[in-house]
């Protein structure tokens, strides 16, 4: 004999409420755990309000090689030289939307309001947005695609040789408009690894990490890339085995089985994990100088929200459009590193 519920019974489910707990809601809209690329870009220094038709920044190449040791009465020889250049990129405008019928509005006010419809569409909108950004952050667009941000992989690029080796993304020929080939020092720092262990990737890491750090050669220039704020990020396949390489280093852990997860640093430097990047089949460590990068956004384009409000032949539908314009940029590319396995 099947065991009766309260729900079986018609009358009692007419006249009686479910329990539900009002005005509260669980947050399930992301199938990402975190969305570092993102909250390291939205913090209030990285976000860099400009005009103009594109985002542009400046740099200087080198020095002008005049410097001689001479003997008394000798005539020095006076270098004028071009050094400085620019690179570019186009601004991308990035637009989530969500709306409601103003029956929706009124049908869903209080007594009868659980939770608020309309609060619940708008942050959906806006998590939208951000999760799009952390997947847009992590990835290079193709090279015809000229609507979607230039990404870590585009500005770091991997490659299999140790050194100052990232040059142009599959499929592009330059690099915010200028060859990485013919500038060199517009590289970035990469290596390849085989094995997670100190002997192979960890000193691979500290190698890189000693050639990045680059000081500045005169104290007052005006500099946009100045700062040692280092960020590390990887995959799930690397963070895991760190927590275990340095727990084997460790003698005195006591009763905790995974004493290290969370809490593994290189360079007193938090290792850590983006979802995002497990995709990724070379396994990536990316040493992130963040400093050297901005998130551009043109002025008075920073999800700027429009309410439109009956439109076309929906005189009672309201729309809420979020636009952005902006651009992922990297400043300095050699103040950052990438160490994957074979690319």
């Amino acid at each position: 004999m099947a065991v009766l519920q309260f729900s079986g019974i018609a009358d009692f489910v007419t006249a009686t409420q479910r329990m539900f707990k009002k005005t509260k809601l669980v947050d399930l809209m992301s199938s990402l755990q975190r969305h570092p690329g993102v909250k390291q870009l939205m913090r209030k220094n990285r976000v860099s309000i400009k005009s103009g038709r594109a985002c542009e920044w400046e740099f200087q190449n080198g020095t002008n090689g005049s410097t001689r040791f001479l003997g008394l009465y000798a005539s020095p020889t006076v270098n004028v030289i071009d050094s400085l250049g620019s690179l570019t990129l186009d601004w991308i405008h990035v637009n989530s939307n969500c709306g409601f019928d103003q029956h929706e509005a009124d049908m869903n006010s209080d007594p009868a309001r659980i939770v608020d419809l309309i609060k619940a569409r708008h942050r959906a909108m806006y998590a939208d947005w951000v999760e799009t950004m952390e997947t847009a952050f992590w990835t290079c667009p193709a090279s015809t695609n000229t609507s979607d941000p230039k990404g870590v992989p585009y500005h770091i690029v991997k490659n299999n040789t140790t050194g100052f080796n990232g040059g142009h993304a599959s499929g592009y020929s330059d690099w915010a408009g200028k060859s990485r080939t013919t500038y060199t020092r517009l590289k970035n720092y990469t290596a390849q690894y085989t094995n997670i262990s100190k002997a192979d990737l960890v000193d691979k890491m500290r190698e890189g990490a000693m050639l990045i750090e680059f000081h500045p050669l005169v104290e007052d220039m005006p500099l946009i890339n100045a700062g040692k704020e280092i960020g590390i990020y990887t995959c799930r396949d690397v963070a895991l085995p760190f927590g275990s390489l340095l727990e084997a280093q460790n003698d005195n852990l006591g009763n905790d089985l995974a004493s290290k997860d969370g809490v593994t640093t290189f360079h007193r430097t938090s290792v850590e994990w983006v979802p995002k990047l497990d995709s990724d089949t070379t396994d990536p460590i990316y040493f992130m100088h963040w400093p050297s990068w901005e998130m551009q956004v043109l002025k008075n384009w920073w999800m700027n929200e429009l309410v439109v409000k009956g439109p076309g032949d929906q005189p009672r539908v309201v729309n809420i459009h979020l636009d952005t314009s902006l651009q992922i940029v990297c400043f300095d590319p050699r103040r950052n590193a990438v160490f994957a396995k074979d690319v």
